[in-house]
């Protein structure tokens, strides 16, 4: 359950010592505001806010100080959809789809999608907005993970509905595995589609892609024998907000294709020796450019990954409030 907009406790987290004594802020005495707006005011304190999955589903301010716990867990993965104004997250084995609706005064989150198929293991999410005028398959969409692995698609609209996309799966045409997976995904329920159709209602004119203004450069002394499209190594493009880019250094295919990208410091033309400086991918970029999230990972530029979420190979996702920047794989 969701811990009550009028009466929230956040535990304030040292970034390299124990937590600090628990810090109480209340709607009490005040205007009520929504989750998102308390996040912002007493979580950020002026800072960006970070919803990252994990044990549990957290709210944590860029420095790591402050923090709330938003759902119990485990919470393999989660989204911020700047079209809705929601957060999307999945349970233990990414079985269901659940929502929390950043603009209500007091939300509970709620699930929209239940019974979807593991049996290919947990699969990646992406939410779809289709473009209600076109006949092709097109719109707007968020999701995380390699665009080629299998994915759960929930349909956001005037009549949702989930799907499935086999990725590698349809290009090697794996037919026992797809027709598994097919079979699956028509047992998935939409137990609340009227909150699914008003979030997709009161979403149109917004768009859940985050701005990019990156700029394009070429780093010079990277070895073209480690990519196999040879042209790619070297490209770079700056990170918002700050003065590093992102440099691909390797490029291989094997079930697809993978791009190996560093972070790289013009000035000094040298690049980052920790090893999270290879971690800028299917990462979003917080508003300031003091941060970076990957999989669950809040990574500050100046210093490395928070002590308040530790490195794991099970998470997912994850997104900041407001304005953040994607960098995708």
């Amino acid at each position: 359950m969701l811990v009550g907009m009028k009466r929230l406790v956040v535990a304030a987290v040292a970034a390299c010592s124990a937590p600090a004594k628990p810090v109480v802020v209340a709607n009490t005495g005040r205007a009520p505001v929504s989750l998102a707006g308390a996040l912002e005011r007493d979580i950020g304190a002026g800072m960006p806010v970070a919803i990252v999955p994990g044990p549990d589903l957290r709210a944590i301010s860029a420095d790591g100080k402050r923090e709330l716990v938003l759902v119990p867990g485990p919470v393999p993965w989660a989204l911020v959809d700047q079209r809705a104004h929601a957060i999307w997250f999945g349970n233990r084995n990414s079985s269901t789809i659940s929502v929390i609706d950043l603009d209500a005064i007091d939300p509970q989150p709620v699930t929209v999608a239940s019974d979807i198929p593991v049996v290919a293991g947990p699969l990646s999410v992406r939410l779809f907005y289709p473009e209600p005028a076109s006949e092709e398959p097109v719109g707007d969409e968020l999701t995380f993970g390699h665009p080629q692995h299998p994915q759960v698609i929930l349909r956001l609209g005037p009549e949702p509905s989930v799907d499935v996309f086999g990725g590698l799966l349809e290009i090697v045409n794996d037919r026992e595995k797809l027709d598994a997976l097919n079979a699956e995904i028509k047992l998935a329920k939409l137990p609340d589609r009227e909150l699914l159709v008003e979030l997709a209602r009161r979403g149109a004119g917004r768009t859940t892609r985050p701005p990019y203004a990156g700029k394009q450069h070429r780093v010079e002394g990277v070895d073209p024998a480690e990519c196999f499209d040879a042209t790619l190594c070297g490209q770079a493009e700056t990170v918002v907000g700050t003065k590093l880019w992102r440099v691909t250094v390797g490029h291989s295919c094997g079930d697809a294709c993978y791009l190996e990208q560093r972070l790289y410091d013009p000035q000094t033309k040298q690049f980052l020796a920790a090893d999270w400086a290879r971690r800028l991918q299917d990462a979003w970029v917080s508003a300031d450019g003091t941060a970076f999230l990957s999989s669950g990972v809040v990574i500050r530029f100046a210093s490395g990954p928070l002590a308040a979420t530790p490195i794991s190979d099970e998470l997912q996702g994850g997104g900041w409030l407001g304005t953040s920047y994607y960098y995708g794989l």
